[in-house]
């Protein structure tokens, strides 16, 4: 009967031991299974920051172009027009200083008349003021 016990306490052991092992690996394997999820979730995590932050760079540098190109062709207009204005006034008074000066407007015409009517090309200078 002792054998038996022994035997039994034996087997016990051996089952206790192999479990305990068993159970070790099974923890083993977990915890590296998990340190390799984590590394794959943080090696993600810092692909999609990397990815955004390239995007946002992106998005910063188009925006800044077309602040640039529509500052330039609003610059560009405001020139025009004022080009336009200016011009504008100038020859509006040049003209009426002109048709308010009745001689120059009788000279002008009578040039006009005889150059017309010798069949030369009318050519009107400030001279002939």
């Amino acid at each position: 009967m002792e054998k038996i016990q022994e035997l039994t306490d034996k087997l016990y052991r051996e089952g206790v031991e192999r479990g305990n092992a068993e159970g070790q690996r099974l923890v083993d394997e977990a915890k590296a299974q998990s340190e390799k999820i984590v590394a794959e979730a943080q090696k993600e995590a810092a692909e999609i920051v990397a990815q955004a932050r390239k995007q946002a760079k992106e998005l910063d540098d188009n925006t800044k172009s077309d602040l640039k190109l529509y500052a330039g062709q609003a610059l560009g207009a405001l020139k025009s027009e004022i080009v336009n204005v200016v011009s504008d006034k100038l020859v509006s008074q040049t003209v009426k200083g002109l048709t308010g000066n009745m001689d120059f407007m009788g000279k002008f015409l009578v040039t006009v008349a005889k150059q017309w009517a010798a069949g030369q090309s009318v050519v009107i200078s400030p001279a002939d003021e």
